[in-house]
């Protein structure tokens, strides 16, 4: 007796991590709800019965990418269990593990996906720019710790996350190995006179 498929209607989550996909694969245009139906082997009228629209859809996007990309982040910066250059080279380790995945094609590039949106929409500059602002408090914040004074560690931890992103975008169009030079970049950030 054949049973017949059912396929599952995709749920609100799916479509979000659908929405990711097509922005690290594709860029901020082709996350239109077409692609994503075609992406999940659905009907594009699902789409609306989880979101009013498609701006909507992009806000939730940025929204849910701010909160885990901060949140990541910061759990590393903020274990006491460690010394403060034990917990910035891990993060450094991190980083770089993580783009490297991105880089060959083991994950999506989505923090590079989700900067380049932001260029060109002000909600995912927004985005960018609270994840950007938590992790330079996170940074400065745990150089302080280390002894620094504020606005030497503010200096410093400017000078690391611009390595990070700089290393990022070098290791995707480039091929540039980035755990070498950000770990570099964490030491001169901890020790530098």
């Amino acid at each position: 007796m054949n049973v017949p498929i059912r396929l599952m209607t995709p749920v609100r989550a799916d479509w979000i991590a659908g929405g990711f996909r097509l922005l690290s694969l594709r860029g901020p245009a082709f996350v239109r709800v077409e692609p994503l139906a075609a992406d999940l082997g659905v009907e594009p009228g699902g789409f609306y019965s989880h979101f009013n629209d498609l701006r909507a859809f992009h806000l939730l996007m940025q929204h849910s990418w701010a909160e885990v990309a901060g949140q990541s982040f910061a759990r590393t910066a903020a274990q006491r269990d460690a010394s403060a250059e034990d917990r910035l080279l891990a993060l450094a380790e991190r980083a770089s593990l993580l783009t490297e995945a991105e880089a060959t094609g083991e994950g999506p590039a989505l923090e590079p996906a989700m900067r380049d949106w932001a260029r060109v929409d002000p909600a995912a500059c927004m985005a960018v720019r609270r994840v950007d602002v938590r992790r330079l408090e996170d940074l400065t914040a745990l150089l302080a710790g280390a002894g620094q004074t504020l606005a030497l560690a503010r200096q410093r931890a400017e000078a690391f996350y611009a390595a990070l992103i700089g290393l990022e975008s070098l290791r995707l169009t480039s091929g540039v190995a980035m755990r070498g030079p950000l770990m570099a970049a964490a030491r001169a950030a901890l020790h530098s006179s």
